[in-house]
């Protein structure tokens, strides 16, 4: 595979998440492969990481609050596909506020 069908692959990713609006998150997140979180040193939430494919493609949904920036390699380098001001971002973002524990 090559860095046009990454992204391709991250481009129909971005499309998707344009309209998602799941009524649960929670439920939504069940289909995560994997997550990683991100706090500061005053222990606010700085970002999320969601693994969403792996294997090839490999996709992560990075969420920094206000956006999710697509990130997906498939046997090449990382591509990233920025989209802004989308739903999905704000419900992730707020979940893992609300819901992950810092030690």
């Amino acid at each position: 595979m090559s860095i046009e069908s990454a992204r391709e692959y991250a481009n129909d990713l971005a499309a998707g998440l344009r309209n998602e609006t799941p009524d649960d998150i929670g439920e939504w997140l069940e289909s995560v492969l994997d997550y990683q979180v991100t706090y500061n040193s005053r222990r606010e939430l700085v970002s999320v990481r969601l693994l969403v494919a792996f294997g090839g493609p490999n996709a992560w949904l990075v969420v920094d609050g206000d956006h999710v920036t697509v990130q997906a390699s498939w046997y090449s380098d990382m591509v990233e596909v920025f989209v802004p001001d989308v739903e999905l971002s704000g419900l992730v973002f707020d979940y893992f506020q609300d819901c992950v524990l810092v030690a």
